[in-house]
Order: structure tokens, then C-alpha cells, then sequence
């Protein structure tokens, strides 16, 4: 058998790195062994394993593939990668981190980081057992770990329960769910879902929304209402990301859990005072070029992101491609909206006048987001990624200096919301370089009612010519009938592209709105 059979290339090289950070959680969080099964623990590890398999794999991988005597370069053998791995462990590693200085340094950074996540992450489950329990019935210890993302773990208990932990602020999170169940009060019939949040002010716990394809029939056309309703609600608030990973489907109900950018600030220069919204297709669940496979409307085919290695254990382990996945994705989506284009159009439209009748009628509550911390994309998160992927090859890891480079273009590559503003894209970019130096993607956020752009605890900055809520409440002012029709028409035409242009004109009928338009919205 392989060596390391596991989802990390020639992961037993790794396990100093992994027991140093088990000793350092267990002499800074001794709870753990009581909140966590000895399974969950092996589930918090494997996090650690994927986030230095990032770091070191291609780096292994390179010295592999240059192993001497090397024969074999098929998933149908493992002789080559059992002997590549052995030797890395007994000392093998050492001579690979000799070439490459810094790898050792990188990977260590890795350890420090985990580790503070993982204390925090046992010592919050721990103090937040009762709510826990009482909330969600979930029980301590838990059973199983599972990292989902960085800053996203779920834990379920032996029962069955299972729960999802955010290493951020939810307060938005919270605030949108009071907002769709407000939603839902107005409109029964429509039945929305609201995801269940408990806001711990520094972190969060959400209830665990199931995720499988949507059935057929009348429960299809219900979910594509549904998501027009949201998708009408979300463009109200001046809101975006909202792409495939974070819509949920439970059945033919559609649920957002993540809703950290539903408001968006102002820059200097876009939408005077008297322009209005944007278009829809800035939520993101409508499909745009690039998007088409991430969009929210993909939600019913989101199948989770696929492994970064293929093969592992194996001669003819490797990276995967990244189109791999999008290519597999796109006909699957793509011929299904093209065989039901019109009925998906005429339902989405459907249900963004539902919600928008609604909500000319009674407004919407923006002063449940009041305390709330939206999160501002100055980029988008590829664009970090993609750099942080570079910095970790061997070429950038070389030496300290050559990996700067590979961060290097934030300084001139300034974000659109910046460039009125150099000394704020200055500190912004010194933020973004030192986020990813440390395998993270910058976040930074500007309260609800505010302006300051902030990365963490520090003031970057007084960038933005509206706060979140003050461009929101621009919007609502703008509503009628003509800015609702541009929208119906962004809508179709959005579905139409995505079916790549083989279908004819929908047909969608506009109901007659109240007196008292104002002027279309523009996109």
C-alpha cells in the first residue's frame, strides 16, 4: 500500500509540522480532549494537512518528478511515490528544504496560524456549549470536525446534529435572516427560508442547511421564485457574492449562507446622487461571462470544490487542473438551462415582482443591519488566490525576496474603489501583501452606517462616498416601475446568454404597479 494514501501528496513528510501543532493545542487548549472526540481531532488536523499540502506538495511534487531512477508515472502504481516518501522521512525532506529556504520558514507560519484558529476554535466551542445545545441540540463532544474553508468548520455530535462555525463576524449573517423572516411574514404563501444564527460578536454558529439537487415539477418552479425573490431582495441592498457556493439547496428552498457583502458602500465617483441601482447581475446569482459556472442560479449543480491533488498515494500523483472541474460543470448547467430557459426566466421574474411589490409597498427594514460589519471585495477572491498559489511554487519560494514578487502587483494594480484615493490604496496594499504572505485572503470591512474602510482592527482609511445603508436607501427611493422592468429584462437576457444564445424572446408579463414611478435604474 502507498505510504500516504490521503488527500495531501507525501503528507507523512509533513508530520513534524503536525505534531508540533498537536502539542501546542493540547498545551494551550487542554479542553480539547473534552469537546472533542479523538475522530474530530483527526477531522481538525486534516484542515492542517491541507493547508500545508498547499504550502509544501509543490514543492514535493517538483523534486519527485525529478527523482532519480524514477519509472513509473501511473495512477496504477504507487512503488516510485512509497520510496520518494520513505526517504523524505527519513531525512530526505531536509535536502529539499535546503534548495528551497523558505519553505520550512512558510510552513511554519502555517503551524502558528492553525494553531491560533484551532485554540480559538476549541475554547469557543467549549464556552458556547449551552447555547449549543439549547439552540441547535447539538452536544459536546462532538463526533465530527470537518474544515470547510478557512474560516468555516462544521461539527456534528454523535446524534446526528450538525452545526457550522464562523471564524468572522456573523453579524450580517444574522441580520439578513431577520430580514427574509420579516419577508417571509409578508408573503406566507411563498414560505422562504431564513438560515438560524447565533452572532457571538467575533464569531458564529449556523445552523448545518442540507444541500442536494432540486426535485422536478412544481418544487423546481417554487426554488427559481424563491430565488427571485432573494435575488430581488439582494439587489435592494446594493449586495453581491452571493455565487454558487454560497446558496444552499434544501429541497425547493433556496438559502443564503453567506451574506457578509449584501451591502456595499459608495466609491467616489459611481452613482451620483442622483443615479440609481446597478443591475442585478452585480448579486452574482445571475450568470455573467467568466461566472457562469459559479453563479448562484448553479446552486442545484455545486457539487464542492474539488481536491487540488489528484492521484495521491499514487506514481502518477499531480496537480489538478484548474479548468477540470468548470469543464466537467458546464454542460451539466448549461444544457439544462437551455432546455428550460424560458420557464426559468419567467419564473425568476416572477418572483423578483413578488418581492419587489412587497417591498415598494413596505419598505424594507434596513435597521436590522445597523451594528453590522459588512465585508468590502476590493478584489475578488481568484485574483488573491491565484497569487498566493504563485508564491508557493518553488520558483517564488526560493528565497524571501523572489516570493515577494509574486504579491508585488497590488502596489500598482490599484482597486477600482481606491483610485481616488492613494494613501488608502497604499495601506490597503501593504494589508493585502501582508495577509498573503500568510496563505490568507485579505478581508477588510466598513460598518453599515460608515465610510472608514478597515483590514482587521486597523483604520485604513475614509474611501467611500456612501455608507452601505445610505446607498441602499438610495436605491429603495428609486423603485418603480421602469427600474423594475430593466431589472425583468437584465434577468432574461442573462438566461438567454447563458443557454448561449439559442433561445427566443421570453415572454414576461409586467403587472401594473402603483402610480408614482421614478426614473429606470441604469446598469
Amino acid at each position: 500500500m502507498p505510504v500516504s494514501p490521503g488527500r495531501v501528496p507525501f503528507v507523512a513528510a509533513l508530520e513534524p509540522w503536525r505534531a508540533a501543532a498537536r502539542r501546542e493545542l493540547a498545551g494551550l487548549a487542554p479542553e480539547a480532549g473534552r469537546v472533542l472526540t479523538p475522530a474530530a481531532l483527526d477531522g481538525l488536523l486534516a484542515g492542517l494537512d491541507d493547508e500545508l499540502g498547499f504550502v509544501a506538495a509543490p514543492s514535493l511534487l517538483d523534486a519527485f518528478r525529478r527523482a532519480p531512477l524514477r519509472r513509473h508515472f501511473t495512477r496504477h502504481t504507487h512503488d516510485d511515490a512509497d520510496v520518494f516518501e520513505a526517504a523524505l522521512v527519513a531525512g530526505g525532506l531536509d535536502d529539499v528544504a535546503a534548495d528551497i529556504p523558505a519553505l520550512g520558514v512558510v510552513l511554519d507560519l502555517v503551524v502558528d496560524d492553525w494553531c491560533e484558529r484551532a485554540v480559538s476554535f476549541v475554547r469557543r466551542l467549549s464556552r458556547d456549549a449551552p447555547v449549543l445545545r439549547d439552540r441547535f441540540g447539538l452536544r459536546l463532544p462532538v463526533a465530527t470536525v470537518r474544515p470547510v474553508i478557512r474560516t468555516t468548520i462544521e461539527v456534528g455530535d454523535e446524534h446526528g446534529p450538525v452545526v457550522v462555525y464562523k471564524d468572522r463576524s456573523v453579524g450580517m449573517d444574522r441580520a439578513f435572516a431577520a430580514l427574509v423572516t420579516w419577508l417571509d411574514g409578508l408573503s406566507r404563501d411563498r414560505q422562504l427560508i431564513a438560515v438560524d444564527v447565533v452572532d457571538r460578536g467575533d464569531h458564529g454558529w449556523m445552523r448545518h442547511v442540507p444541500h442536494g439537487p432540486v426535485p422536478d415539477g412544481d418544487d423546481r418552479r417554487a426554488f427559481r421564485i424563491r430565488s427571485g425573490m432573494l435575488v430581488c431582495v439582494a439587489h435592494l441592498l446594493g449586495g453581491g457574492d452571493l455565487h454558487a457556493a454560497n446558496i444552499r439547496c434544501d429541497g425547493s428552498h433556496p438559502v443564503v449562507v453567506d451574506a457578509e457583502v449584501l451591502l456595499r458602500p459608495r466609491r467616489a465617483g459611481d452613482e451620483g446622487p442622483g443615479d440609481s441601482a446597478p443591475s442585478v447581475l452585480a448579486t452574482g446569482w445571475l450568470p455573467v461571462p467568466g461566472e457562469v459556472d459559479r453563479c448562484g442560479l448553479a446552486a442545484e449543480h455545486f457539487t464542492g470544490m474539488a481536491r487540488p491533488w489528484v492521484d495521491v498515494g499514487t506514481d502518477g500523483v499531480r496537480p489538478r487542473p484548474q479548468s477540470a472541474t468548470r469543464g466537467r460543470m458546464r454542460p451539466e448547467i448549461v444544457g439544462s438551462w437551455a432546455r428550460e430557459a424560458d420557464e426559468i426566466a419567467t419564473d425568476l421574474c416572477e418572483g423578483f415582482h413578488a418581492a419587489y411589490a412587497l417591498v415598494r409597498r413596505h419598505g424594507l427594514p434596513l435597521e436590522v443591519f445597523t451594528d453590522t460589519t459588512p465585508r468590502v471585495l476590493l478584489r475578488t477572491s481568484r485574483a488573491y488566490g491565484d497569487a498566493i498559489e504563485r508564491s508557493v511554487t518553488p520558483g517564488y519560494l526560493a528565497s524571501t525576496g523572489r516570493r515577494e514578487d509574486a504579491f508585488a502587483w497590488v502596489h500598482h494594480d490599484v482597486p477600482p474603489a481606491l483610485r481616488d484615493d492613494a494613501e488608502v490604496a497604499r495601506r490597503a496594499g501593504q494589508a493585502e501583501q501582508s495577509s498573503m504572505r500568510r496563505i490568507e485572503i485579505p478581508r477588510f470591512h466598513v460598518p453599515a452606517d460608515g465610510r472608514t474602510l478597515h483590514h482587521g482592527r486597523e483604520t485604513l482609511g475614509l474611501p467611500f462616498a456612501e455608507s452601505p445603508l445610505e446607498r441602499s436607501a438610495r436605491f429603495l427611493g428609486s423603485m418603480g416601475r421602469e427600474a423594475e422592468a430593466a431589472q425583468h429584462e437584465a434577468i432574461v437576457d442573462a438566461v438567454r446568454r447563458a443557454a448561449s444564445g439559442s433561445l427566443d424572446a421570453v415572454g414576461v408579463r409586467f403587472e401594473a404597479l402603483s402610480a408614482g414611478d421614478a426614473p429606470a435604474w441604469g446598469w
